[in-house]
């Protein structure tokens, strides 16, 4: 046999087996998705700050105010909070019931990826594509994050299937335009995809001359622009701009654009989108190659398809640079879809089948891009913040008459625990280490103060305990530490 037929056999062969094998592994990972995600959602660790106050907006508001917009300095698309809403009147008032929609939405993207995978990919590359979303440390962490960012990645990969469905005619233009208007009501980041979508749509048709076409891909994207800045009048309506400008200030970039300094910027802004998302840290230079190689490849294979990921990539990045919106760890997760299926293209370019050396490289690339998502998972295999131990902690030594500080009235668990069966005396501490110091002096001696910090507060509340003349006792729950402020006297 020549060396060509028998490397012909050897492809045949391959493709035989990935037909059989690829099925049986692709419902193996869909399960090992949802066992990651249903451990985290059975667990039930604590809320995070963020989330206690969108809680209480929840619980809170009917209906009607969640569309007047949020109180406590919290944002999210309407859609988002409907649908938290309405787990809250099923299941009842409980964390379990907030994070329901959040947990439902990321096992569903994981699905939904899988089925975009098959548009770019057949056989093997489709198993390592899902995988590295499910292995993804922040798309397993924020399947139970009482926030919108798995519903963003949701969404995300949906527009995306939504694009194909339209182009292969399997559904009509009206229901294309409505769908994709009704995404942006679930999912802000999603116009992103939206509008890079409608870019490359606009130019594969401008060149072909059909007017009509051109014409509804414009009115589309019209659409889909107006029912987003609806949304976002909405959603934004009672935020403090003023107050979100200056707190998302440092997430962009500082430096001159075409300075020198920009560049390292960049590339830091760059490595932490990887790092964050998949745990990529010192080794990022090797996915973000393999991506950038992977972008190019795909584009000499699919055009358009790769416009599909470029384009909203494209958008997202001109709205970081014109300080529009921030490309910071969370608020990056809808990205990861279009990466992986860049960084799965760069691996599977890699295969030459007459040189095993290619087969060699191929096969680390792909090990190290598993292994340190595997292993950043495996280190941390459950999202746990501490914060309802601690609150717990003062709950069951804090005297009667004690003073707790905290926010009383935007905070979850101040609501749900039973702090006001005894006469604690809630402070909103909004102000600073002043406001903190105030409160310490004018406190009765024979009643201590009672507070929770996280680490980058403690100086601050520290410097306000001492000047006082206030003894305290830390005690540390991890990420959050309780302060017994008391007399010098009383501590004991």
């Amino acid at each position: 046999m020549k060396c060509g037929e028998w490397n012909a056999s050897r492809i045949l062969l391959w493709q035989l087996w990935a037909r059989r094998f690829v099925p049986s592994a692709s419902v193996l990972v869909l399960l090992f998705a949802l066992l990651l995600r249903t451990i985290q959602y059975v667990l039930n660790p604590s809320l995070l700050v963020d989330e206690t106050s969108l809680a209480v907006n929840i619980l809170t508001k009917t209906y009607g105010e969640l569309c007047d917009g949020l109180d406590w300095g919290q944002a999210a698309p309407i859609g988002f909070l409907m649908l938290a809403k309405t787990c809250v009147k099923l299941f009842g008032e409980t964390e379990l019931a907030l994070r329901a929609w959040p947990f439902l939405a990321s096992c569903l993207s994981v699905y939904a990826f899988y089925r975009l995978s098959k548009e770019y990919f057949r056989g093997i590359e489709e198993i390592w594509a899902v995988l590295l979303l499910v292995l993804a440390k922040a798309h397993v962490f924020y399947a139970v994050d009482f926030k919108q960012y798995s519903t963003d990645a949701l969404a995300t990969v949906c527009a995306l299937l939504l694009a194909f469905r339209a182009r292969e005619h399997r559904i009509g233009r009206g229901i294309y335009a409505v769908s994709g208007a009704l995404l942006v009501w679930f999912s802000h980041p999603v116009i992103f995809f939206l509008l890079g979508i409608t870019m490359t749509d606009f130019t594969a048709k401008i060149f072909k001359k059909n007017k009509t076409e051109l014409r509804q891909i414009l009115l589309i994207g019209l659409l889909w622009s107006g029912s987003f800045v609806v949304n976002m009048l909405i959603s934004y309506r009672r935020v403090h701009t003023q107050f979100m400008a200056v707190f998302w200030d440092p997430f962009f970039l500082q430096k001159p654009f075409f300075s020198f300094g920009s560049v390292a910027e960049i590339w830091g802004k760059i490595a932490g989108v990887f790092g964050y998302n998949f745990g990529y840290g010192v080794p990022a230079l090797v996915p973000v190659g393999l991506c950038c190689m992977g972008c190019v490849l795909l584009f000499l294979r699919k055009r358009i398809e790769t416009g599909y990921l470029l384009c909203p990539i494209a958008v997202a990045v001109a709205a970081y640079l014109l300080k529009q919106y921030p490309l910071f760890e969370r608020l990056t997760l809808f990205l990861m879809p279009a990466l992986i299926i860049f960084m799965v293209e760069g691996i599977s370019a890699i295969r030459v089948w007459n040189r095993g050396v290619s087969r060699l490289v191929q096969t680390g690339m792909l090990v190290l891009l598993l292994y340190v998502p595997a292993m950043a998972l495996a280190q941390a295999p459950v999202k746990e913040t501490m914060y309802r131990p601690a609150l717990t902690f003062i709950q069951y030594h804090a005297r009667q008459n004690d003073v707790v500080l905290g926010n009383a009235d935007s905070d979850y668990y101040f609501l749900r625990m039973p702090f006001r069966n005894v006469a604690y005396r809630f402070v909103q501490l909004d102000a600073g280490p002043e406001e903190l110091k105030a409160i310490l002096i004018g406190t009765a001696r024979d009643r201590d103060v009672w507070l929770i910090a996280q680490a980058g507060d403690m100086s601050d509340i520290e410097a306000a305990v001492r000047s006082s003349g206030r003894a305290m006792k830390v005690t540390p729950f991890r990420d959050y530490f309780v302060y017994r402020c008391t007399a010098k006297s009383n501590m004991k």
